[in-house]
């Protein structure tokens, strides 16, 4: 069921945790809110929730860690308080999950080493601090996945290999992203010429977020990008993400 960008307000219906056997739940680009547990009923065949864009402000149901089928979760942009559920480790097929832009906090639950079949998560413009888990699908993911939070602490070599740079930086940099900076345009976005305050010459990859796939395209660089070495590719030495812009240096 997609009731995507419809101008949605108030709670989600009760009655659409009664339909069993639909597969595909997409609410997103809406402006619900209320209490996402509320009658909130385990969905054994649903695949995919997406209530990305809304207003929603209550705690993530643990409830969540019952629907044994979902391979997608996207609760970014929200309003999502306190901490993420440990139960979400019994998302055995979970292969993609977006916590962003909400107000989560604490730590990291170290049970999310489980899920051996996620390959896509998001948790960066949150609260959380602590140590970043260093096992099981996290080996494969970068610094993009946590920016902008209290204070995560990753291992060395995480950060060595993925410094952040702000934004202020980057338009700094780039003399605002400057047409005469422009070194190519790709796909999803343009490159642009930059020199850091310290001086060092980088390369700045903006991507336009109003292309079908630039969110997916900006994560599957970072993690390619951070760990592949060859002598004809300039190293990957920073991400910068915001709500408007995602950008590679």
């Amino acid at each position: 069921m997609s009731l995507s960008s419809n101008a949605l307000s108030s709670s989600i219906p009760s009655s659409l945790w009664s339909l069993e056997d639909q597969l595909f739940l997409d609410l997103s680009f809406n402006s619900l809110e209320g209490d996402l547990h509320a009658n909130m009923r385990s969905l054994k065949m649903l695949k995919s929730i997406d209530l990305s864009w809304n207003r929603i402000s209550s705690k993530i149901p643990a409830i969540l860690g019952g629907f044994q089928s979902l391979s997608i979760l996207n609760l970014s942009k929200n309003s999502f308080p306190g901490v993420i559920p440990k139960q979400l480790d019994n998302l055995i097929t979970l292969d993609y999950l977006d916590l962003s832009h909400n107000n989560l906090s604490r730590e990291i639950p170290k049970s999310l080493v489980a899920l051996s079949h996620l390959h896509y998560l998001n948790l960066s413009f949150n609260k959380l601090f602590g140590e970043i888990p260093r096992q099981g699908p996290f080996v494969n993911f970068t610094a993009a996945s946590f920016i902008e939070n209290e204070a995560l602490v990753g291992n060395q070599t995480f950060r060595l290999e993925h410094r952040l740079i702000s934004y202020q930086e980057l338009r700094h940099a780039t003399n605002d992203f400057s047409k005469a900076n422009i070194l190519g345009v790709g796909s999803f976005g343009s490159v642009f010429k930059g020199i850091l305050s310290e001086g060092t010459i980088i390369a700045v990859k903006v991507l336009n977020l109003q292309l079908e796939g630039a969110f997916k395209s900006f994560d599957a660089e970072c993690k390619m990008l951070a760990r592949f070495r060859q002598r004809n590719l300039v190293k990957v030495i920073s991400s910068c993400s915001n709500p408007e812009l995602r950008a590679l240096s």
